[in-house]
């Protein structure tokens, strides 16, 4: 899975695979830690459009969300300091 790819899991997965009691973010914070990172890296930021990657996902799969609803949340930083530089 790719690095857009896992970002895209995180934003979404929320709702759809019932992480709506853990979220990727809180959870697995090494993970999010590196989703911090890669997104940080020069050139990623602007590649990447949260809102149409939750709209396609949810419009496009109709036997997972029939109603079409696109979440809110959850609401992701993905700006905010990552502190990898902690692992070494």
């Amino acid at each position: 899975m790719s690095g857009y790819s896992r970002w895209a899991f995180a934003s979404i997965s929320f709702t759809t695979v019932t992480l709506n009691v853990t979220s990727s973010n809180g959870d697995f914070p090494n993970l999010f830690s590196w989703l911090k990172d890669v997104y940080q890296l020069p050139g990623i930021e602007q590649t990447v459009d949260l809102g149409e990657i939750k709209r396609h996902y949810y419009h496009s799969m109709h036997w997972v969300n029939p109603s079409g609803i696109v979440p809110l949340g959850p609401t992701i930083d993905l700006r905010a300091p990552h502190g990898r530089q902690r692992l070494g």
